[in-house]
């Protein structure tokens, strides 16, 4: 998984911004294997239908699990170790039975329910079958959505149920088509099963579903219309907004508080300011706000500021040119630049935040200069609908953002909206995209414009050829996404020019299972910029899992040389039976807040995620002195605990699913191999899924540690106490 951090230390309490992206697992053996095989349930395709089959009546049929009891004693082993393999399979049920049963006369009974005993108990509960439906999205046999579609009707924790609803969506879209099973689940006469094909079909085929999904926006069941209208709104589907503008109505205030936060997260700043409070009268205002700003949005007058903030082709080179000029050697013509530069006015102001990322010192630090003269006090430029709060919670007055600078959220309401230009305007605004986040908004925009009227659309395909590297990258990853398989028009990027179109198009197809992509990125391990290559390496050491050649990538040409070396040949020993499934297409920053207070008043410790909408999402208490967290794929977390002396993994209910003992634990990190580095401090340590520790043989001067972190290049930073890095 991908965390992207911004820490912060405020009053005790540690605040890292933070993006998720979806579960990915590690190669053979993987854990979710490992936590099977500990609970005794087998890890090929048949044994998983098996196993979900079996938890797939609501109420386990007592006198069925009192005749494998019965079974344990049989003379035949076959029969013994069969009768074994059910009862471990029928899990939680069964376990009063087998008590008794270990309390019998019958010795050899006695021992074999406690083998079953032991296995159902080594994990929890929960962790077993989500287990099994990741290793079973990766198997995919035949009538795996049929065995999960029926499996996910009996569910009724929320995590498990996302953790099945994900491994329905693996199988949603293959060899070229929606799954058959799922498109008839659609008019299915329960309407649990209806939303979970819907859903399962918008996050596995994407836009190639919508149109076989949009009808249930009219279900007339409230509770698919729930779950239906958020799931195409993802895929930018327009029809799918005021179906969520009315749910404000309709659903139980909890419900509705949802929806208004997740209408929120999608309008960003071009949101309306409105209070969904508990009262009738006001949730009706809101949805009435709501309703008015979805109509008064115009799609075209988006495309058209999109426009304004893109400079022509003349103009941005001239800016490209005067940027180069604040790097040189004459004093002169360094002035001159940045006067030039500040003259420009707002239209300048995404090139000067690139430019602030330079490498070279003397550039870095005029554009900085040259964007302060621009815009005197940045945090009072606020959106459209946007308040600006003083340090006691009260409005105050701010600047409206001018007219060229684009809020947040923009390209996600030309997507929905869909204005006639919309691909062409965002194609072009593309160089001038400032951010990371910004760039991933307009790449997502594109996707949801990506297909229509049965073919991939023509400014797209156009743009594969455009001098542009940007936007060759994005219509690349945009048609892509869309198509949810390789395009013949796109493959030849893959041995593009520009490293960073490779990139971009590599990490793309990998996702979509296309093998041929590895060796493009393997080959480009020492071609990037260090602040890209970690793409690469994560998703390889994802790949490889415990098996990943232990070579660092360094940070000379040298290393480099020998890291990629070391891949290609892992590539070419392993090729053959890496499945590509266990990776995700993409990771999607969702500007989640993960905060640890290290006291709370009356609480102890306590670790808390935080949504856009400053809403609580999930909180444990009563931890001893948290230090640090990371979020884990499957809704857990992994919790550094000082006074404690230990380093956990939990679910978000706050259930111990994993511990290591460790004195004093600073900072936790769980690997892309599965293994989890820990800094306490008095050492550097890292630890596998049992518990097998490797320490770092380092001893540092003056002291102890007061922080550590493994880099993504294999090295390790950390700051003793004597103030040394």
């Amino acid at each position: 998984m991908h965390r992207h951090l911004l820490i912060l230390t405020v009053a005790g309490l540690v605040v890292l911004m933070v993006g998720r992206s979806p579960a990915a697992e590690s190669g053979p053996p993987s854990e979710d294997e490992q936590t099977l095989q500990a609970a005794g349930v087998g890890t090929d395709g048949p044994a998983l239908l098996e196993f979900f089959r079996r938890r797939s009546t609501p109420d386990a049929d007592q006198g069925k699990i009192q005749d494998l009891i019965h079974k344990l004693g049989d003379r035949s082993a076959q029969v013994r170790n069969k009768a074994e393999v059910d009862l471990v399979a029928v899990g939680q049920p069964a376990i009063p039975l087998l008590r008794q049963a270990v309390e019998g006369h019958d010795i050899a009974v006695a021992g074999r329910a406690k083998t079953c005993l032991r296995k159902i108990g080594t994990v929890p509960e929960d962790m077993v079958p989500a287990a099994a439906a990741r290793v079973l999205a990766l198997r995919q046999p035949e009538k795996t959505a049929e065995v999960l579609l029926n499996y996910l009707t009996t569910v009724s924790d929320e995590d498990l149920s996302q953790e099945v609803q994900s491994a329905l969506a693996a199988v949603a879209f293959r060899d070229g088509r929606l799954d058959p099973v799922l498109g008839k689940a659609l008019g299915d006469k329960n309407p649990g099963r209806r939303a979970a094909a819907a859903v399962a079909l918008c996050r596995g085929a994407g836009e190639r579903a919508v149109p076989e999904v949009a009808p249930l926006l009219h279900d007339p069941e409230v509770s698919v219309r729930r779950r239906v209208a958020p799931a195409l709104a993802d895929l930018r589907d327009g029809d799918a907004v005021p179906v969520l503008i009315a749910l404000l109505g309709e659903l139980p205030e909890a419900q509705a508080a949802e929806v208004d936060s997740f209408l929120y997260n999608l309008a960003g700043d071009l949101a309306p300011h409105c209070f969904h409070g508990s009262e009738s009268s006001g949730r009706e205002e809101c949805r009435a706000i709501w309703s008015q700003w979805w109509r008064q949005t115009d799609g075209s007058a988006l495309v058209t500021k999109f426009r304004q903030a893109t400079p022509s082709e003349r103009d941005r080179a001239r800016m490209k040119s005067l940027l180069k000029e604040l790097g040189n050697d004459d004093f002169a013509v360094r002035e001159q630049a940045s006067r030039d530069l500040t003259a420009m006015g707002m239209v300048a102001v995404p090139l000067l935040r690139q430019a602030m990322k330079d490498p070279d010192v003397e550039i870095a630090q005029r554009a900085e200069n040259c964007l302060k003269r621009i815009v005197p006090d940045p945090a009072k430029v606020v959106s459209p609908g946007e308040v600006l709060m003083d340090e006691s919670g009260h409005p105050v007055a701010g600047v409206p953002k001018p007219g060229n600078v684009l809020p947040a959220g923009a390209a996600r309401v030309v997507a929905l909206k869909k204005p006639p230009g919309a691909a062409e305007a965002l194609l072009a605004y593309l160089p001038m995209a400032d951010s990371d986040q910004r760039m991933e908004e307009v790449r997502d925009a594109l996707t949801a414009l990506a297909f229509h009227d049965g073919g991939p659309d023509r400014t797209l395909l156009q743009a594969l050829q455009d001098p542009a590297a940007s936007r060759r990258g994005a219509a690349a990853v945009a048609l892509s996404r869309a198509a949810r398989t390789e395009l013949p028009e796109v493959h030849p990027l893959l041995e593009d020019r520009d490293p960073g179109v490779r990139l971009q198009v590599a990490l793309v197809l990998a996702g979509l299972r296309e093998k041929d992509a590895v060796p493009v990125l393997i080959a480009l391990l020492g071609e990037l910029p260090g602040d890209k290559l970690w793409q690469v390496e994560d998703l390889l050491r994802r790949l490889a899992g415990s098996q990943a050649p232990d070579v660092p990538l360094g940070t000379d040409k040298a290393s480099e040389r020998k890291c990629r070396e070391a891949w290609a040949a892992w590539w070419r020993a392993n090729s053959s039976r890496i499945n590509l499934a266990r990776l995700d297409s993409t990771p999607h920053l969702l500007g989640y807040t993960l905060i640890t207070q290290l006291e709370a008043p009356g609480r102890g410790g306590r670790v808390l995620e935080v949504g856009p909408d400053r809403k609580v999402r999930w909180h444990i208490e009563g931890l001893a002195l948290p230090m640090d967290a990371q979020v884990l794929p499957g809704n857990r977390v992994l919790i550094a605990e000082y006074q404690g002396g230990r380093v956990t993994e939990r679910s978000f209910q706050g259930d111990i699913l994993w511990e290591k003992a460790v004195g004093m634990p600073i900072n936790v990190q769980r690997l892309a191999d599965g293994s989890t580095f820990i800094a306490t401090q008095q050492q550097l340590l890292q630890v596998d899924r049992a518990g097998k520790e490797t320490a770092v043989d380092y001893h540092p001067p003056g002291g102890g540690f007061l922080g550590g972190r493994k880099l993504r290049d294999g090295q390790i930073a950390c700051i003793t106490q004597g103030g040394i890095f």
